[in-house]
């Protein structure tokens, strides 16, 4: 049986740990988003080979790192026939990977399945029938193929809330969202042990108090229905909008409104996680509770061939860069003048002069975009370890002034980060 158990906490931050497919993974932690199902192999091909498996050193799956996949995006890849599908579900992603790769590959870590609510929420009529699953989408369809792709850690059905929706429309999507979530541990609750992924639960809301009242009427339904003993945590959603438009405070409004809505018996084993919300804000978001990020920024940055500046955290355009000050493990081993000459080359699905192909320098990008989350992890993971979040905090807002209205409704929530904030003499706080 998969669980989930805080192992420290203190008044900024906690450390948990999951147990997954025999597996221990310890929080806080960033799942990378990673498309798996590409084509009728395992081997795939473009950005995506060198990001999962092609780089020995470097990729992720060779590295055994956990990863989030969004469960329907087979359906982006036009070469995914229900022939391919059937394939991949009746053998499962690990093992797919495991006896397709050469050089061979071993990969045991955790794969967490999103839903697809988001393509959902821009696609209401996709049919899933072509590949044999009824042409609606029902919680049981995605349960279904989560199940036999093989996913360890799975999330509802959900429908996320787009900025500008009629208030019914919101409540509509909610109620549907929370109708899922029951639908799901039901059905999870009837299945063998050995057979059970561990569920995190959508929740939603757009602002602190559609999120509290979100989570108070979901464990009410919970508890009445008997199915508060399966393992499952929260999963916020809706946020990456607010994220795009600066609404830093909104995000912790939310973020700490769900957090203070589970009930204080299951605080140390319910984890929290956040959708599709990295970088600058990760350190303040540990400090209120959250155990666990996503991003497929990394990767979406390098398409664009936007590199991250460990330093500034600023984006610069890798054309435009004379130099490379990142020591991270990928970029000690590039060399700026072949990355660029490569990336300008008008060669196309063959290899260049010198053998390599193009897509491998995009990956490239991708996987230094990627360590630099990973350094803000593992700088926030030794800080809460330290009993030190605060002062980290402090200098973390010093050095992002955009985050300032962030920290103060922060510091409402957090004592200990107050007490050093205003010592610090930083914007006010109430």
């Amino acid at each position: 049986m998969p669980s989930f158990q805080a192992t420290k906490s203190n008044s900024t931050g906690r450390i948990g740990q999951w147990q997954v497919a025999q597996t221990t993974i310890t929080s806080p932690i960033l799942f990378p988003v990673v498309c798996l199902v590409t084509g009728s192999t395992a081997r795939g091909g473009g950005l995506w080979k060198y990001i999962l498996q092609a780089d020995k050193e470097n990729s992720i799956l060779r590295r055994n790192l956990p990863v989030m996949s969004q469960v329907l995006h087979f359906l982006d890849f036009k070469g995914i026939s229900p022939h391919l599908l059937q394939s991949w579900l009746n053998q499962g992603i690990h093992t797919k990977y495991n006896t397709e790769i050469s050089p061979s590959l071993t990969y045991t870590a955790p794969i967490f399945l999103d839903s697809g609510g988001f393509q959902l929420l821009w696609n209401n009529d996709l049919d899933l029938s072509r590949f044999g699953f009824p042409s609606e989408v029902h919680p049981k369809t995605i349960l279904d193929l989560q199940h036999r792709f093989g996913g360890d850690i799975i999330a509802t059905l959900d429908y996320p809330l787009p900025p500008g929706l009629a208030s019914d429309e919101v409540d509509e999507r909610m109620l549907k969202s929370q109708n899922n979530a029951l639908e799901a541990l039901k059905h999870l609750h009837q299945r063998q042990a050995q057979q059970r992924p561990f569920l995190h639960i959508a929740v939603h809301g757009r602002n602190g108090q559609e999120a509290k009242q979100y989570v108070e009427d979901l464990f009410a339904r919970i508890t009445a229905a008997g199915l508060e003993t399966y393992p499952f945590g929260l999963a916020v959603g809706s946020l990456v909008p607010l994220r795009g438009s600066g609404k830093y405070d909104t995000i912790i409004d939310i973020v700490s409104n769900v957090k203070r809505s589970i009930p204080e018996r299951f605080q140390e084993r319910i984890p929290l996680h956040v959708f599709g919300i990295t970088g600058n804000l990760i350190p303040l978001l540990v400090a209120l509770g959250v155990d666990s990020f996503d991003s497929s920024n990394y990767v979406q940055k390098a398409r664009n061939l936007r590199y991250i500046d460990p330093a500034s955290y600023d984006i610069k355009h890798i054309m435009e860069m004379d130099e490379i000050h990142c020591t991270c493990r990928i970029c000690r081993m590039l060399d700026l003048v072949e990355v660029k000459a490569g990336l300008a080359s008008a060669t196309r699905n063959r290899p260049l002069e010198n053998g390599i192909f193009k897509s491998k320098y995009y990956g490239d990008i991708a996987l230094h975009n990627l360590e630099v989350d990973f350094a803000i992890i593992a700088k926030v993971h030794q800080s809460v370890i330290a009993d030190a979040l605060p002062e980290l905090l402090v200098e973390h807002v010093r050095r992002y002034p955009s985050l300032a209205t962030a920290a103060d409704l922060l510091a409402t929530q957090v004592p200990s980060f107050k007490k050093i904030y205003q010592v610090k003499n930083f914007p006010s706080v109430s």
